[in-house]
């Protein structure tokens, strides 16, 4: 380990022994198959599967986010479908509620949670909340300033323009709450020597204000016979739908996601999408009881240590149910990077790479 580098604290969505403390290690519930007869992936029902704790400290809990569940409650489209009675209620309602009623699976506490980032509805895995203002305040600074290392995983049938490389540009609205991206119109070398081809003049509608960016690693596995492609994504920034939209604007919309992919989405359980791994690096807070201080100091001693959070799909027929996915989930890195004290991940893919040094000192 480099001199002065913060020590990683390490979690992952696998089976464990059960703390005495606390539940830090859960094994993820099994899902049910969604129904799949209704026109639109967002209009078909959750998993049965409640949110579960993987990682837990003084500072945070991280939820393992089951697919097809709002981050917020959900708005009126399955009412005025008739699908539901009233709006379903969001992920951060149904973990304060689970919390009251002491089931929230994976961890007895039943303190404040402040929301940090969010996941689409149709993407499942990790999720984080913190435990106090001062280390919400910590995390949302790491996700704006990009400190924060996000990796995805992502199942397509069809196959991609490049294998690897960066995805960027600009997002604008399109029909019925989709997005698409408008490329620069000159060409452009990235910093990993990608370069991008000019993009089709389009008419600009709402487009966001910074370019969206997201690195990519891509591998052929074999299905039942079958070709698929399966994505590793490291996204730098984080718009709505920024990793579905990079997918189909390389022509491989992801599996079950109707509103990038049409009709043939239809006929999977689930959107193919999965937030798996994050990296980041945390404050060390002075314990001060609960209590704000009053000596001008922002209450940490001036240290930080390295988070790192691991969560394979729970659900998912051609994940869960899938040897290859085991064995992709190793190969393409993930394997050596879950067993802790690994200064560098995908030390093979400079796309993909992480490092304990880009944290700063303690």
């Amino acid at each position: 380990r480099a001199s002065g580098a913060p020590r990683p604290c390490v979690a992952s969505c696998v089976t464990r022994p059960r703390s005495t403390r606390c539940a830090r290690w859960v094994t993820p519930c099994r899902g049910v198959a969604v129904n799949t007869d209704t026109p639109d992936a967002s209009l078909r029902a959750p998993p049965t599967r409640p949110p579960v704790v993987i990682y837990e400290d003084d500072d945070l809990i991280a939820i393992d986010k089951p697919c097809g569940l709002s981050f917020h409650s959900d708005d009126l489209t399955r009412v005025h479908s008739g699908l539901a009675t009233e709006p379903a209620p969001g992920l951060l309602a149904v973990v304060r509620s689970l919390q009251e009623a002491g089931e929230l699976q994976g961890t007895y506490y039943k303190g404040e949670l402040h929301s940090v980032h969010r996941l689409d509805k149709v993407t499942s895995g990790i999720c984080v909340f913190a435990k106090s203002k001062k280390a919400a305040q910590a995390l949302r600074e790491s996700f704006r300033t990009r400190k924060a290392h996000k990796y995805y995983v992502a199942l397509t049938s069809k196959k991609p323009s490049k294998k690897m490389g960066t995805v960027r540009g600009g997002m604008t609205q399109a029909r019925r709450g989709a997005w698409k991206l408008v490329r620069e119109q000159t060409k452009k070398k990235d910093e990993e020597g990608d370069e991008e081809d000019d993009g089709a003049a389009r008419k600009k509608k709402k487009t966001t204000t910074a370019p969206a960016s997201t690195k990519f690693v891509a591998r052929g596995v074999a299905i039942d016979g079958e070709p698929f492609r399966f994505f590793v994504m490291k996204p730098i920034t984080g718009k709505t739908h920024q990793l579905r939209v990079a997918c189909k604007s390389l022509g491989a919309p992801l599996l079950g996601d109707t509103t990038y992919g049409g009709s043939a989405a239809k006929a999977f359980d689930r959107t193919y999408l999965h937030a798996a791994a994050l990296r980041f690096a945390m404050p060390v807070f002075i314990a001060a009881e609960g209590k704000e201080r009053e000596d001008g100091n922002d209450g940490t001693d001036g240290s930080s240590r390295v988070v790192e959070i691991f969560c394979k799909p729970s659900f998912g027929k051609l994940w869960v149910h899938s040897p290859w996915f085991h064995e992709t989930w190793n190969a393409c890195g993930f394997g050596d990077a879950e067993k802790g004290d690994v200064d560098v991940w995908f030390t093979d893919q400079p796309l993909l790479r992480s490092s304990v040094e880009e944290f700063g000192e303690t």
